[in-house]
Formats: C-alpha cells, structure tokens, sequence
C-alpha cells in the first residue's frame, strides 16, 4: 500500500483531482476493467500479489485507453486517477501530450521521454498520463514505408526509448503507473509497445452517435 509523504513535485508538473468525473456516460465494461486492472492494484497490492506470476508487475499497471475523439478516453482516465488520488491524495500525477515531446534538435525528444519517466520515479509512487500515445508510437513499419526521409529514423529512436523507459521503471524498486490515450487501436500502433508487460491492458470506448 502507498504512503502519504509522497515527494513533492513541481506543480506545473502536478495533478491536484478532488473529485471524479462524471462516467455515467461510460459503458460499465470500460469501468470494470480500469478498476480491476488499473485502481485496485495501485489501492490494494496486496491483494493483486498472488496473481504476479501470471500478469508481472501488475503493482505497477500500464493501461491504453483507445477510441475516437469525443468517446470519453480522457474524462476515464481522470476517473481512475481520482479513484486513486482519493486514497491518496500526495499521489504524483504527471500529465503530458504526446505532441509537446517532440523536438526539432537531434535526440532531444527522447531526452523529454527519458525526463518524464526520471521525474515519474524520483516522485514514486506516481502515476504518469500521456495523451495521444498514437503519435509518439505509431506502427514503426507504416512510418519506414511513409517515403519521407528521416521520419522513420525518428520515431525508431522515439518508440525505442519510450519502450526502454517502460522496461525501466519495473526493474526499478519504484511504483509508476501508465494510462495512455490514443485515437488508434493497439493494432495502429507500435506492435511492441501494446505487447504484455508494456501497455498490456487494453480499453477500448466508442462514441455514441
């Protein structure tokens, strides 16, 4: 179970939830399967801890939320978050668009990977959110097809440090837990990336029309 006395961290960098949204509006799957794969573990380890054998690091869950815009993948994901907060009100949240890693300088966009993650497990236990996964992992094969000089090169090198960093923090003594947005489905997306012990847990909402 967390402490209170979490590290403090910057507060441009913070998430101070007080109450959950509204997730009426969600199909009751959605929330059944962030709760068991995502809240309970971070609340209760104890009771998840028989089951490492067969799902590895589940004290340390790592969810993809995915559907069309307007479909509720961010109000879910400030759901389970305030779900934990609630608890744990010193829990470190960190927030990030997956755009707002880029750069245009040569390695620095996986230095902004490596210091989201580094920053995550200084404030440990924490949770780390990034909206729009889709452009930081799309399909590695799509982009090596896409013609454009260069650009497969670098979302090679992107994919390959958010994968490292993901491996990182569970062999680390340090709890960070992922959710991550995107408008493709885990079939869009960067094969090893969605595969178990990455973002293995997936939630898929569909906009109602």
């Amino acid at each position: 179970m967390f402490p209170k006395d979490s590290k403090q961290v910057s507060q441009q960098t913070r998430i101070d939830v007080v109450a959950a949204p509204d997730v009426s509006f969600l199909p009751s799957e959605a929330l059944t399967t962030a709760e068991t794969y995502f809240v309970l573990p971070l609340l209760h380890p104890d009771l998840v801890a028989p089951f490492s054998k067969v799902v590895p690091h589940m004290d340390s869950p790592k969810v993809l939320i995915h559907g069309s815009a307007q479909s509720g993948k961010s109000t879910l994901a400030q759901w389970m978050i305030a779900k934990v907060k609630q608890a744990y009100p010193n829990m470190s949240v960190f927030k990030v668009s997956s755009s707002s890693l880029f750069s245009k300088y040569l390695g620095s966009s996986e230095k902004k990977v490596m210091k989201l993650f580094r920053k995550a497990e200084i404030a440990a236990p924490s949770i780390i959110l990034i909206e729009g996964i889709h452009s930081l992992c799309p399909s590695r094969y799509a982009m090596e097809d896409d013609g454009e000089t260069g650009v497969g090169d670098t979302y090679n090198r992107m994919v390959a440090t958010f994968l490292n960093c993901l491996d990182g923090i569970d062999t680390r003594d340090r709890k960070v837990a992922v959710i991550a947005t995107s408008l493709l489905s885990p079939e869009k997306l960067d094969p090893a990336a969605v595969r178990p012990g990455r973002l293995e847990t997936h939630i898929h909402l569909a906009r109602d029309t």
